[in-house]
């Protein structure tokens, strides 16, 4: 048998692939794929055969013979097509149809970037809100509801004005709720976040519960920090808002202000909360008290965000690009640490918390924390007050701790822990000095319940807070140096706490120098410990009552004694009379509230002041008063002449005024009173004398006599005219060289008349008000005019 064959073949590719994922390091949003491609060829054929021929073919029988016969191909294919050539030979023609396959396989690494947090996140959000649609229609009930809804979404920035008022146009609350759940469902994560938070304060705690997706999102979306809660008192006050703003919208924000303020609280308070809408994100805090500790910060966070703490520069900020939101927060940053830079060139966003009120960042905001406004404080106050508690009475407790929040704390807890009253709690505050250090120490344990474990140190009730600060003023003096900030501070602890002249403290140092006085309230104002207004000779310094305060526990009685003495010597010098209504007047005007308030304290230690004190008691008084009768308030000024006159007279060892003015023989009487003042005068002391009585404060009348004697080209008017505008007491050099002009009296004949002239001046200027009280009060009783 003979056959020919022919095979007809054509193909098609099909390609399937089969995806193997590695894993990758949690922070990454990208995904490395192997695909393996396989080609699978198919291709249909047909293939034609032709035989021809006879086949011998043996067949056995039964019985196991066999018989062998020729057959012909052809007929063994009945039904085939048989086809015979030109020689007359058969032919039988077979067809055969097929489908080849074959598989080939091909192996590639394929990159793709898998879905971000963001679509992770609202991925979940979607499902939450479409599941629970109904509950949110049956929560919200009413048209009412959906508008007082929508108006504190709208205020929080998580719905716009076109997008409420096409809501509000709905026709149902259904119909009003679906078109809220389209608007969420295509909004940012924090979007929805917030608006969960905005539930729970309007009281929907049910669907927060069930909207809430916090727990529920993939591994993918992570939350890294450090970052512990606030303290359970913590009380949110107006400016929260402002510096969540700022965080949202800038690169970060600055909170200065002084110990006890409430400015850590406040960044815990709202690094939170960003914390809270932003569940895929970084909040790392850093103690920024010194360099060493910033340093360590920064080790831990590259750990935590890498594994390995040595990582450069480029690969801290490859990582932290790998964040959308990433926050440090540096809290209490020393003003003698530098941030590093490779935070600074950073995309980081910063929370800064800081004493120091001159610090800048670029485009990082600055918002001053001052503590509560009194409002807030008594809001603060009220719940833990005794019942009977006035609002008047929380108003006095707050500004006696200049609404400081741990003042008031540590305050509102002893009233509280203590069954007493406010007005308890100010006696002991006032009281012995044992009884105040009794009550700081329970109100440090009492703190130390509240602060984190790695903040126990600063667990201090706030007159020891403010002190730690008090005592860095100094900390670049040398040893055996002046300790000139903390000398200048300490008188401010007995004047009024506002607006008190800074040149006026330069005088406490024993040898001012050009530039003490900026140099001191520039390092006031690195820790915030005082506010300051002005240059030159109107630079005013104020500080908060609770500062003075801490500044008079921090001295012993002597140095309170001290101190005091000095002070009063100062005032002397620079609180004067001056009938031309000059700068020289207005000066000694701002200076009457701290004249007050230094005699107030000086009276409280009187028995153990020097001698001179009744005589520079007298001599302030009367001063006070020559400027109550220029204000026109002579009926005020008579009681401080009348006080300023017993003064003397006390200081003179001579009788009371009364017994003086009542003696009927008056002339004889007073001419022994003026022999008492004269010899006491020449009793007083040659260095009291000299540097409170000699060196006092030019005034422009004192100046116009010397130009008329020495013309306005002389020497020593020059000198003057400079000693006058810079509000300068007049040097012993300045003095001898006016007594050698006739202008001054000689320092031994000044030291006879001294006292009888400032009685007489006394009594002149007390003459004064009682008439200015007679012309402007005619109808009131006639005054005894005798004095």
């Amino acid at each position: 048998m003979r056959s020919n064959t022919r095979t007809e073949i054509s193909g098609i590719d099909k390609t399937s692939e089969q995806v193997t994922k590695f894993e990758q390091p949690p922070w990454s949003t990208w995904l490395t794929e192997t695909v393996t491609t396989q080609k699978v060829v198919k291709m249909p054929y047909t293939q034609v055969l032709r035989l021809e021929g006879t086949l011998s073919i043996t067949l056995q029988r039964a019985n196991r013979k066999t018989k062998t016969e020729l057959v012909d191909v052809v007929d063994l294919y009945p039904g085939e097509k048989v086809e015979t050539d030109a020689g007359g030979k058969r032919s039988v023609r077979l067809t055969n149809e097929g489908m080849f396959e074959a598989t080939t396989e091909m192996d590639e690494e394929v990159t793709v970037e898998e879905p971000g947090p963001d679509e992770l996140m609202m991925l979940k959000h979607n499902d939450l809100l479409r599941n629970n649609r109904e509950k949110i229609v049956e929560e919200v009930k009413d048209q009412r509801a959906l508008s007082e809804l929508l108006e504190v979404m709208s205020s929080q920035k998580v719905v716009s004005e076109e997008q409420v008022q096409t809501i509000s146009q709905s026709q149902s609350v259904k119909e009003g709720v679906d078109k809220l759940v389209g608007v969420l469902e295509k909004a940012e994560p924090e979007k929805f976040l917030v608006f969960l938070d905005i539930l729970q304060r309007e009281g929907y705690s049910e669907l927060v519960e069930l909207l809430d997706p916090r727990g529920m999102y993939p591994d993918s979306v992570r939350h890294i920090s450090n970052l512990s809660g606030v303290v359970d008192h913590y009380f949110v006050t107006k400016k929260v808002s402002e510096v969540k703003d700022s965080l949202e919208s800038g690169r970060g924000v600055i909170l200065h202000g002084m110990p006890g303020s409430g400015k850590t609280e406040m960044a815990y308070k709202v690094a939170g909360d960003y914390a809270r809408v932003h569940p895929h994100s970084v909040v790392w805090v850093i103690d920024g008290s010194s360099e060493e500790k910033i340093n360590e910060g920064m080790a831990n966070l590259k750990q935590r965000l890498s594994g390995d703490t040595n990582v450069d520069n480029n690969m801290f900020q490859s990582l932290l690009s790998r964040w959308k939101h990433f926050v440090l927060l540096i809290n209490d940053l020393s003003p003698t640490v530098a941030i590093p830079i490779e935070i600074l060139s950073s995309s980081a966003k910063m929370v800064i918390t800081t004493q120091d009120s001159l610090i800048e960042f670029g485009d990082v905001a600055k918002i001053p924390i001052d503590g509560f406004m009194e409002k807030e404080a008594v809001e603060f106050l009220s719940p833990k007050m005794p019942p009977g508690t006035t609002e008047e009475q929380m108003r006095d407790l707050a500004n006696l701790f200049s609404c400081l929040p741990l003042g008031l704390a540590a305050a509102r807890a002893s009233i509280h822990r203590g069954k007493m009253t406010v007005e308890e709690y100010k006696q002991q505050l006032h009281g012995r000095r044992e009884v105040l250090e009794e009550v700081m120490s329970r109100e440090d344990n009492w703190l130390q319940m509240h602060y984190r474990k790695e903040h126990q140190e600063a667990a201090r009730n706030i007159f020891a807070a403010l002190q730690l600060v008090i005592d860095k003023l100094d900390d670049q003096c040398k040893s055996g140096e002046e300790r000139k900030c903390m000398i200048m501070l300490q008188p401010c602890a007995f004047l009024d706490s506002n607006n008190i002249p800074v040149l006026m403290l330069k005088s406490a140092l024993e040898s001012p120098t050009i530039g003490a006085d900026a140099y001191f309230t520039e390092r006031m104002r690195m820790y915030s410990l005082g506010n300051t207004e002005g240059a030159g000779v109107k630079r005013r310094l104020s500080i908060h009552s609770v500062t003075q305060m801490a500044l008079r526990l921090h001295m012993e009685q002597e140095q309170q004694r001290t101190c005091i003495n000095k002070l009063l010597q100062i005032l002397v010098k620079f609180f004067v009379k001056d009938l031309t209504y000059s700068e020289t007047h207005k000066f000694s005007l701002e200076l009457m509230p701290h004249v007050e308030a230094a005699l107030k304290h000086a009276d409280k230690l009187k028995l153990k002041l020097g001698a001179e004190y009744p005589l520079m008691k007298a001599r302030l008084l009367m001063v006070y008063g020559h400027l109550l009768i220029q204000k026109g308030t002579p009926d005020l000024s008579r009681k401080y002449l009348e006080e300023a006159k017993e003064s003397l007279l006390q200081f003179a060892d001579i009788l009371s005024a009364e017994s003086v003015e009542r003696n009927p023989d008056y002339h004889t009487t007073s001419k022994e009173l003026y022999q008492s003042l004269a010899d006491k005068s020449k009793s007083l002391e040659d260095g009291f004398f000299k540097e409170t009585v000699i060196r006092r404060t030019i005034t422009k009348q004192n100046l116009r006599a010397v130009r008329d004697k020495l013309g306005a080209e002389h020497s020593t008017t020059r000198k003057l005219e400079n000693m006058v505008g810079n509000f300068e007491p007049l040097t012993k050099e300045m003095y001898n060289m006016l007594v050698k002009s006739d202008l001054a009296i000689p320092v031994e004949k000044l030291k006879r008349i001294f006292l009888p002239e400032l009685y007489i001046s006394i009594l002149f200027t007390l003459s004064k008000a009682i008439l200015d009280l007679t012309l402007h009060y005619s109808d009131r009783p006639s005054t005894d005019w005798r004095c």
